[in-house]
């Protein structure tokens, strides 16, 4: 909030929200355990829930615990001691996922059975919103192996389509059985932070402040896809492992840096930036920045005898195309409707390489009638961003913006 309203321009919100936070900050160690970890809750009469190991009580909240390490709320120094603790606590993560609470709750107001049975639901199931933030603290603090095993766990659900959430019986298997295939977008969440983390990325009102965690096993990483930065985009490349010695943005040499972090101001950062960040020894390379995939890049369909709906869809495909060169030759290659656009053309040849993956081998079917419910998934989210882009145009029509109607006549103009 302090970040946003500095962004709008109102210094009396920026000092309010400021104070807020710096009274909240004074306020933590009342709920600080003495081993540095941060309780659940604290009662009015001072009773304290969540302090692990007390006769009453007695469990390990942790929330609280890895979003503080995740978001910077607590400092290195108990950081590191946050995790020493939630380490020791095997039962925290039994299938490598972290669970909110071990052990049971004991003070719901509900009995623990059924859906209040720990390992269920919100006493001790798994939730991949926390498992996020979980990863972004393993990156902080250079747990490597730690976000590698909970990568690996979740393709374990990914490459049988049960990407359901909250996971049962302490984060082994899906709440939706019975479902022929899962899909829950919090279970993205996981796989947005094991990208995320690499670079933390805190976004502040004047700028972007990057810190490399970095394995260091990985002597060079690239990031084939950029990373946005209001109107800008980022293309990050590091070379090396150790602190940061030097960084170029597009081959020149960028001095906004220290050992730990890189500094890119908004109003100095080129609308397409190639960073290049050196980490101990490394010397820079060029000719190895990354080149963003073309919106227009050919759409090749090599599925064999299309069904009707794969060949329904590929009768778009050719106006989509002209529709999205057109609205970037009219400068308006950044609209939400030309990311539609691009979306709807992506899934339609994302539904025939995935025909194309089965019929060639490269890919096993899924067992019995999760195999149908998958491939049924693959075209209603294409066929879906074309109705939706059908409907957005059409209201268009009488929109009183002249952006939307403008992008409304390009269509009208391109040959169906």
């Amino acid at each position: 909030m302090i970040e946003l309203e500095k962004l709008a321009k109102h210094p009396a919100q920026v000092s309010l929200y400021t104070t807020r936070r710096d009274l909240a900050r004074q306020g933590l160690p009342r709920l600080t355990t003495e081993d540095g970890c941060f309780i659940r809750s604290l009662d009015p009469d001072g009773v304290k829930h969540g302090v692990f190991g007390a006769p009453q009580h007695g469990y390990f909240e942790a929330s609280p615990n890895h979003d503080a390490i995740a978001f910077r709320v607590a400092d290195d120094a108990q950081s590191r001691r946050i995790y020493r603790k939630l380490a020791s606590l095997p039962g925290l993560r039994p299938y490598d996922f972290i669970l909110p609470n071990y052990p049971s709750y004991d003070d719901m107001y509900e009995k623990p059975e059924g859906l209040w049975a720990y390992g269920t639901w919100v006493n001790g199931g798994h939730w991949s919103t926390c498992e996020a933030r979980m990863v972004l603290a393993y990156y902080r603090l250079g747990q490597f192996e730690d976000a590698r095993r909970s990568m690996r766990r979740l393709l374990t659900f990914a490459e049988r389509f049960r990407m359901d959430n909250p996971l049962t019986k302490c984060g082994s298997d899906v709440y939706q059985p019975n479902l022929p295939i899962n899909l829950c977008y919090d279970t993205f969440g996981p796989a947005a932070a094991f990208m995320r983390g690499l670079f933390e990325y805190l976004y502040r009102a004047d700028g972007l402040t990057l810190i490399p965690h970095i394995p260091a096993a990985l002597e060079e990483l690239q990031q084939l896809d950029p990373v946005r930065f209001g109107q800008k985009q980022l293309f990050l490349t590091t070379l090396g492992h150790g602190p940061v010695t030097a960084v170029k943005v597009n081959g020149r040499n960028w001095k906004r840096f220290d050992s730990a972090s890189v500094f890119l101001p908004y109003d100095q950062t080129p609308a397409v930036a190639h960073v290049q960040i050196l980490l101990g020894n490394a010397k820079p390379r060029a000719g190895r920045a990354s080149v963003p995939v073309s919106p227009n890049s050919p759409l090749v369909l090599e599925t064999k005898a299309p069904g009707p709906e794969l060949a329904a869809l590929d009768q778009r495909v050719g106006p989509l195309r002209e529709f999205h060169r057109r609205l970037a030759a009219a400068g308006l290659g950044e609209t939400p409707e030309a990311a539609h656009v691009q979306l709807a053309l992506d899934c339609i040849a994302t539904a025939h390489r995935r025909q194309h993956l089965l019929q060639t081998g490269e890919i096993k079917p899924l067992p019995g009638p999760a195999e149908a419910a998958a491939d049924k998934s693959y075209l209603e989210t294409a066929q879906k961003l074309c109705t939706g882009l059908d409907a957005v145009l059409k209201a268009s029509e009488t929109a009183t913006a002249a952006t939307p109607r403008k992008i409304c006549a390009i269509w009208r103009e391109v040959p169906h």
